[in-house]
């Protein structure tokens, strides 16, 4: 948990190359210790994301986006507005 959020302090002050670096070592572990569809192991895709979108590589950060959102919403199933 300490890694995920000295990456995203990382992020908060403009070094995302060091941000990228730790979660690409942040997400694997989680993956590794819960499995894909952990809440927290979600976030820490989210966060690789992040990463990535800001360090330049987009392609990589929408094929993790889409890849998240997919599991997310198997995992917590389609929100309703309740309207």
């Amino acid at each position: 948990m300490t890694a995920g959020s000295l990456g995203g302090d990382l992020r908060a002050i403009g070094r995302y190359r060091e941000a990228l670096e730790m979660d690409q070592r942040t997400y694997p572990a989680w993956t590794a210790l819960y499995g894909e569809d952990h809440q927290r192991t979600l976030s820490a895709a989210n966060n690789l994301a992040t990463s990535l979108r800001l360090s330049g590589d987009v392609t990589a950060a929408l094929r993790v986006d889409s890849e998240t959102y997919e599991r997310r919403r198997t995992a917590l199933g389609r929100m309703t507005s309740g309207r």
